[in-house]
């Protein structure tokens, strides 16, 4: 997953940074599989997840490198005359780490567990009337 960050980073880290990415990978991988809900525990996991999670990490690193904007603000305005400024804060806003958007949401959505409608047979245990 290292490698997959890097190549999206666009640049080698410094060795004081390399700490730092790992950790934001784990929160990336903790909230990608928990929105997921798999691991995919004994299988390979997909290319497209692993390229959101990359993503996800790169973003969180930038955002925390550049932050103009405080944590957990959503939407920003500002206006020159008479001076103003306006923060919005929103449950979606990204934190100081690692966040999803809807796009990585749009990508991973094909893997995401438990998707979709099941069927369950009905039976009475009283009547025997809905059995086969």
């Amino acid at each position: 997953m290292l490698a997959e960050v890097v190549k999206r980073l666009g640049r080698t880290p410094e060795s004081d940074e390399i700490e730092t990415i790992e950790a934001t990978i784990e929160d990336a991988e903790d909230l990608a599989y928990g929105w997921l809900g798999t691991t995919f525990e004994g299988v390979e996991t997909p290319r497209p997840v692993i390229r959101t999670i990359a993503k996800m990490v790169v973003r969180a690193i930038e955002r925390d490198a550049e932050a103009e904007v405080p944590v957990g603000v959503e939407t920003f305005t500002s206006q020159i005359g008479p001076v103003g400024s306006t923060y919005g804060y929103g449950r979606n806003g990204p934190g100081s780490g690692p966040w999803l958007t809807q796009a990585d949401k749009t990508v991973l959505r094909p893997y995401r567990a438990g998707r979709g409608f099941a069927s369950l047979q009905v039976t009475s245990g009283r009547t025997g009337r809905y059995q086969e």
